[in-house]
This record gives structure tokens, C-alpha cells and sequence, in this order.
């Protein structure tokens, strides 16, 4: 288990317990350092517990320095930003995805009590360079309610500023 305590803007502590030991680290994180990383995507003891997941990947609690700023992880293992960076893109990926979905799944049929995604009718959701693309599969080309459908969904994303 990693537990990452704020001690001030700067400085964290973080405690790994596995078994019945632990150890204790003090990390230092600059605030350029955590920008370049993060882009704020994930909040700055987030980032130290996915930097310390890590390091546990390639070495045991007990050699991890006590005492460090996260910038040194990159001397040890030359991939660390790469696949820091990843994870924060994908935590947010993620996020958004779950917002999509709530959305969609707001945007209600104007004649009956279902939502689209209720009526199966929106289909291949996609999230890439956040910008979504979907398939409004209706029963026939000119369905009489589409454009109103359609102006929906982009209202509706539109204000996760995805369209």
C-alpha cells in the first residue's frame, strides 16, 4: 500500500507498507516539473503514487531513496517520464469517456420516456484528440425528428467542448 501525505506546496511524504514493513520517503516536486508531467490532469499526489507504483515495478521498497525530487527517477530508469506521462493521459481519457457516457445518456428521445443510448440508437463512440464521433443509427434515412436528435448530441457535447 502507498500513502502520499502533503507536508507543504512542495514536499510529500509517502509511506509503502507491504507485509509488515514499511518504509518512508520524504519527495520533493517542483512545480514545472509536475506541469510537464501532469498538464494538471491528475492532482500532484496522484502523479507521486503512479511515480511510486513505478519504482516498486523495478526495485523493492527498501531501495528507493528516502530522500528525493521526482525529477532524479529519470537518471535511474530512462523511461519513467514516457510512461508517467501515459498514465495521465489515460486517467483522463477514462474520465471523459464516463462524461460521454453520462451525457448520452441524459439526451432523451422527444416522443417517449427513453433516453438514445436506452434505444440503442447511438452506436461506435469514439474519443480521439478530444473530439468525439458516433453513428446515430435510426431506423430509416429521414426520420423525422433527426436534425433535432442530432443538434441535441451537439449541444450537449458541446459543452465538454468535444465536438
Amino acid at each position: 500500500m502507498i500513502v502520499v501525505e502533503r507536508k507543504n506546496d512542495r514536499e510529500f511524504l509517502v509511506i509503502v507498507k507491504e507485509d509488515d514493513t514499511k518504509t518512508e520517503h520524504i519527495v520533493s516536486l517542483d512545480e514545472d516539473y509536475y506541469q510537464y508531467l501532469s498538464q494538471e490532469k491528475i492532482t500532484k499526489e496522484e502523479l507521486i503514487q503512479k511515480s511510486f507504483e513505478f519504482l516498486l515495478k523495478k526495485e523493492s521498497k527498501e531501495s528507493i531513496l528516502s530522500r528525493f525530487n521526482l525529477k532524479v527517477i529519470e537518471r535511474y530508469f530512462p523511461e519513467y517520464e514516457e510512461k508517467i506521462r501515459v498514465i495521465g493521459k489515460t486517467m483522463k481519457g477514462t474520465i471523459m469517456k464516463k462524461k460521454v457516457g453520462e451525457i448520452l445518456s441524459r439526451i432523451m428521445h422527444p416522443e417517449i420516456d427513453y433516453s438514445l443510448v436506452d434505444l440503442g440508437v447511438i452506436k461506435n463512440v469514439v474519443m480521439k484528440n478530444n473530439r468525439v464521433t458516433l453513428t446515430l443509427k435510426l431506423p430509416f434515412l429521414e426520420v423525422p425528428i433527426k436534425d433535432f436528435l442530432v443538434n441535441g448530441i451537439k449541444e450537449e457535447l458541446g459543452k465538454l467542448m468535444l465536438l
